[in-house]
């Protein structure tokens, strides 16, 4: 990123501080120090604005085989017919209506109205 990138950043960041322009400097050399931190500590550079890393390399729990990346992730899943749970599509479904219902209503009906 280039400095002239860098300094934009930080002018929208300062912005969206409704607080004094003192304060908002302090937050962003915050932000600046846990960035730097949590850099430091993971080994890779934290990309700012969404850009998400790389997952870490695990073993696979179909296979034992290691899996490098998120394309590997969902290649490895889609080979071995595996879905995530959280991320699989549901079908729509109608609730059933339970057999007898009609009669159930209707002997019910009757039974109140006399």
């Amino acid at each position: 990123m280039n400095i002239s990138a860098c300094g934009a950043i930080k002018e929208e960041y300062l912005a969206a501080w409704s607080i004094k322009p003192e304060e908002a400097e302090t937050a962003w050399q915050a932000k600046l120090l846990l960035d730097e931190k949590i850099a430091s500590q993971s080994g890779q550079i934290i990309p700012n604005y969404g850009i998400i890393p790389d997952i870490k390399p695990y073993p696979s729990q179909i296979d034992g085989s290691m899996i490098q990346s998120r394309s590997q992730h969902r290649n490895h899943l889609k080979q071995h017919g595996c879905i995530e749970v959280g991320n699989e599509k549901l079908k729509e479904r109608k609730p059933e209506e339970p057999k007898g219902l009609k009669d159930v209503i209707v002997r019910e009906v009757y039974r109140h109205l006399g």
